[in-house]
């Protein structure tokens, strides 16, 4: 990710306040990003295409794959945040 993309990312999603000033709360954007990217692959119809063989997951498998679910989360949130970057007009 380029500069501006990681400063967009680690800017507040949220941010509450008045006229006197703005306090930020809560998650990042790319936190936020991520966390909706990773509800997106939880959802039933991600597991039923990403697990077809059974429903079943054994444990020692199933910390591989929510490692790597939350990696490509990341990598989605950094990829969108990446191609905001690019739209940005100076």
């Amino acid at each position: 990710m380029n500069h501006a993309a990681i400063a967009n990312g680690a800017e507040p999603a949220g941010v509450v306040g008045d006229s006197g000033g703005a306090i930020s709360i809560g998650l990042t954007k790319r936190e936020l990003l991520a966390a909706m990217a990773m509800q997106g692959m939880c959802s039933e119809r991600f597991r039923e295409a990403a697990f077809r063989t059974s429903e079943w997951v054994p444990v020692s498998n199933a910390t591989k794959i929510t490692t790597e679910a939350a990696r490509t989360a990341v990598a989605y949130a950094d990829a969108l945040l990446a191609e905001l970057a690019k739209q940005v007009t100076p």
